[in-house]
């Protein structure tokens, strides 16, 4: 009776408001970034396949897209984001 008692779920506790209140800030960060890195490198390898099925783009075109756009960001974030963090 003991053992049952505390396997039963109270229906208000599944509820999810409740539940995102009870979730820390900086796991929902946590849990948000990590989605966005699978999303990211997901997005990346069906942009390559897109790029090679449909434009016959090959290895050495698709791998300097990918290094201009590494560039690309790490210049935005040096000279950009520095700005805009600065006027938050």
């Amino acid at each position: 009776e003991l053992f049952k008692s505390e396997m039963e779920l109270d229906v208000n506790d599944l509820s999810t408001e409740s539940n995102l209140k009870a979730v820390p800030y900086e796991v929902m960060a946590l849990a948000v970034n990590g989605f966005m890195l699978v999303y990211a490198f997901s997005i990346e390898t069906i942009y390559a396949m897109f790029l090679k099925d449909n434009f016959g783009f090959g290895h050495t075109t698709l791998s300097a897209l990918f290094a201009m756009n590494g560039v690309l960001v790490g210049l935005m974030q040096l000279l950009v984001m520095k700005h805009i963090v600065g006027k938050l």
